[in-house]
């Protein structure tokens, strides 16, 4: 019984990775589309457009993140 729990767990471990990682690429994609080069007011090579959009992906990931891994956690606690 507890070897079926474990593997229960581990399958919604590894679904949740899964599904976070895809969003996370998602999210990544989006923002490289709509955030510009040159965010920070000069040309691109200039790494602080770099960090900035480091920073806005960051701030878009991981509330989607957190929330999708808490869906479902909160969906494989079963009946109650």
């Amino acid at each position: 019984m507890l070897r079926k729990r474990i593997g229960r767990k581990l399958e919604y471990a590894v679904v949740a990775f899964v599904a976070c990682t895809l969003a996370n690429i998602a999210i990544d994609e989006a923002c490289s589309y709509l955030v510009p080069l040159d965010i920070a007011g000069t040309v691109p090579p200039d790494p602080r457009n770099a960090f900035l959009r480091a920073l806005i992906t960051a701030a878009v990931q991981v509330p989607v993140t957190l929330v999708l891994g808490w869906y479902i956690a909160a969906s494989g606690r079963g009946p109650r």
